[in-house]
């Protein structure tokens, strides 16, 4: 464990989570299942929008909701799980949301591709 994180059990690096599961492993097992449950969903059945933010927000709660109470909101803290460390809160709207529309503008916002 690094640093504490308030969005983790006391003295580990597991984030709290809907199922209650403090070991990391068990944990990552479970959400592993649960969002390709998740993804296969949308696959078939994609939430509508433009990929602006609020939408890339929808789709995030709605592929981590059985997990996470915090899935799909705006984060004020740096975290990480295992050795994957998540994007600098300061920096998701710069890095995230304007390089994400920028590459989407590059690649005609995915029209006309097959599913």
């Amino acid at each position: 464990m690094s640093n504490q994180s308030r969005f983790c059990y006391p003295d580990t690096d597991t984030l709290i989570n809907k199922l209650d599961e403090e070991n990391f492993n068990r944990l990552e097992d479970m959400e592993s299942a649960i969002t390709q449950f998740r993804l296969s969903q949308l696959y078939l059945k994609p939430l509508q929008g433009s990929f602006d933010i609020e939408h890339v927000q929808r789709i995030h709660k709605y592929i981590f909701q059985d997990l996470y109470s915090f899935a799909g909101e705006f984060r004020e803290e740096l975290i990480h799980k295992g050795t994957t460390t998540f994007a600098a809160p300061l920096h998701i709207h710069e890095n995230g949301v304007q390089l994400l529309d920028k590459q989407l503008r590059s690649e005609n916002y995915l029209r006309n591709l097959t599913k």
